[in-house]
């Protein structure tokens, strides 16, 4: 707790410090701040290390690096160290200062912004070239290569002969979204230059090309390496009481960043579906109270406020813990367009999606490629929970329908996708 204190005030002084340095162009000084805030993944166990990578953290792609790292490797000659993100935001601020720039939107539209960001990579340049005359390194690693302050570091990095590489980690999008994904990569983005970029699954690969952002020899497909964890629990036997609810994002769609490019016809929610789904499932404790039901609610959208502020007994709201936790111990999951759909039939749990008051016909570009496990009223609903309950626990293979949902959104119906990272990374720095 202390050192996690100490951290907290060394990267407060160093925005402020970074901010002087790069106003006045001491590069030297900039990479002595980035020093001071590099910190050492120390999950993942190197014997003999020689290399060093460092990441720019992100939610996902973090524990994608862990789950590909996860078992000790006496082989494996890397480290891992994490650079704060904001640093680089505030190098990209000093210089694009009064721009407009947003994630997703990279392409130049003036001169001026060319100019700018060509100051801005001379500085990156410089920066890191120092840091690598008394801390030498081979790679970066990002996790989006649309976002706006890190669009443009492979140009730099690239130049002072390290590579960088990018674990892209969204994939999961209805087919709407998809669309609107290919415009906005083709018209509101730039070529990227990284040296190859990891990605969960074929259809986002085939976005990224046909839009001309990436070329199809950057890219690899690994599958979503921290949807490992999932395939393991197909092995351990849940609680036969236990039911989660992860509850539905009622305007993920108009929240998304791609939904800032939608017409307002193609903008849907869900918010009547997250009522009935949230009624129906507290009338069900009710009559079960044997039955333990959590709520799993997502940081940021939800709150216990969206409960009845009278919840039966065997009711709880639950925010902590990584969403796919909470499959360990559920015998059923009810779960609507969300990644978890995935990851609990990868895990061999018992799926539920509600589907109240949807003509699926009429929505179908706004809904997850999902198998048939849809419950179309209240009574069947129940009746699914109920069924699913009552089955024994059995280790079985996916059906075709599922092994091709999880293979067209997570690339990993086998387990084995942080294998693949592993080597993708180890073959490309």
């Amino acid at each position: 707790m202390l050192k996690k204190k100490l951290n907290e005030i060394i990267l407060y002084i160093s925005k402020f410090l970074l901010e002087i340095f790069v106003k006045l162009n001491l590069s030297f000084l900039s990479s002595l701040v980035l020093f001071l805030n590099l910190r050492k993944i120390k999950k993942i166990y190197s014997k003999k290390p020689n290399k060093k990578i460092i990441l720019l953290p992100k939610s996902g792609g973090i524990e994608d690096i862990l789950s590909a790292y996860r078992n000790p490797d006496r082989n494996n000659n890397i480290i891992f160290y994490i650079l704060p993100r904001i640093l680089i935001k505030i190098i990209f601020h000093k210089f694009l200062k009064y721009e407009n720039f947003e994630d997703y939107s990279t392409k130049d539209t003036s001169v001026n912004i060319t100019n700018k960001k060509n100051d801005y990579k001379s500085f990156i340049k410089k920066t890191f070239l120092s840091l690598d005359k008394f801390w030498k390194f081979n790679a970066i690693i990002g996790f989006n290569p649309f976002y706006y302050a890190e669009n443009d570091l492979p140009e730099p990095i690239k130049d002072l002969g390290k590579k960088f590489l990018v674990v892209h980690k969204e994939s999961v999008h209805s087919p709407a979204e998809h669309k609107i994904n290919f415009e906005v990569y083709r018209d509101q983005n730039k070529k990227h230059h990284a040296n190859k970029v990891a990605v969960y699954c074929e259809y986002e690969k085939k976005n990224l090309t046909d839009s001309n952002f990436l070329k199809s020899n950057q890219l690899e497909v690994v599958g979503c390496a921290r949807s490992d964890y999932c395939y393991e629990l197909r092995d351990e036997k849940p609680l036969n009481n236990k039911v989660v609810y992860f509850m539905i994002e009622p305007d993920r769609n108009e929240r998304s960043e791609e939904s800032k490019k939608l017409p307002k016809e193609l903008l849907v929610n869900w918010f009547d579906l997250a009522n009935l789904t949230i009624e129906h499932l507290v009338e069900y404790a009710s009559k079960h109270p044997k039955i333990d039901i959590v709520f799993k609610g997502k940081w940021g959208v939800h709150t216990l406020d969206d409960l009845p502020k009278k919840l039966p007994p065997n009711c709880r709201f639950e925010l902590g813990n990584p969403g796919h936790k909470f499959l360990k111990e559920a015998k059923v999951v009810i779960c609507f367009n969300s990644t978890i759909l995935f990851e609990a039939i990868l895990a061999n749990r018992e799926v539920v999606i509600p589907n109240f008051g949807i003509d699926r016909s009429k929505l179908e570009k706004f809904i997850y490629k999902s198998p048939n496990k849809f419950a179309n009223s209240k009574e069947i609903f129940f009746e699914m929970i109920n069924k699913n309950l009552n089955n024994s626990y059995e280790i079985k293979d996916l059906s075709k329908d599922e092994k091709e949902c999880v293979d067209y959104y997570l690339g990993n119906s086998d387990g084995n996708a942080g294998a693949r990272l592993k080597k993708f990374i180890e073959e490309n720095i």
